[in-house]
């Protein structure tokens, strides 16, 4: 008797067949999550980077315009555990921050024109969600600075 003729109903076929495609689900599953995770985090960063591009443009332009230039601009940080960061000490001073978790992703330095963001406070403004910040160029000891402000 060959081994067709005795599985002639599919009672070890199916079984079988059934059995390894649960185990091809089973080991593809965890490589498909991380890799929807990875994506989607890409994907978060990607939208925090291009709106940090675009407060520095804001900056630098506003930097450009002069003393007394002021202008507002509306800043969309997805949600979630994201900021972006303004001004700060040293070279904080020249720069904005994208954080997500506590960790800084990316950085924008303004650098043509090198341009010094400060706040009201002397300190680091931190936007985790959607507002409007009002930057304005000032002369600080004899060189241009843009104050950063949020407006409610």
């Amino acid at each position: 008797m060959s081994a067709k003729e005795w599985d002639r109903r599919g009672l070890e076929g199916l079984p079988l067949k059934l059995l390894l495609v649960a185990l091809l689900i089973s080991l593809s599953l965890p490589v498909v999550s991380s890799a929807m995770d990875d994506f989607r985090t890409n994907m978060e960063e990607a939208s925090l980077g291009a709106e940090l591009t675009r407060v520095a443009s804001s900056i630098s332009d506003v930097c450009v315009a002069g003393e007394g230039n002021v202008r507002f601009i509306d800043v969309e940080v997805p949600a979630g555990n994201a900021a972006i960061e303004l001004g700060g000490e040293g070279i904080d001073a020249l720069s904005v921050r994208a954080v997500v978790a506590d960790r800084v992703v990316r950085t924008a330095y303004m650098d043509d024109p090198p341009v010094r963001v400060t706040t009201a406070g002397g300190g680091t403004m931190s936007i985790g969600e959607s507002a409007t910040i009002r930057l304005e160029c000032l002369r600080c000891d004899g060189r241009l600075v843009v104050l950063a402000e949020a407006s409610a």
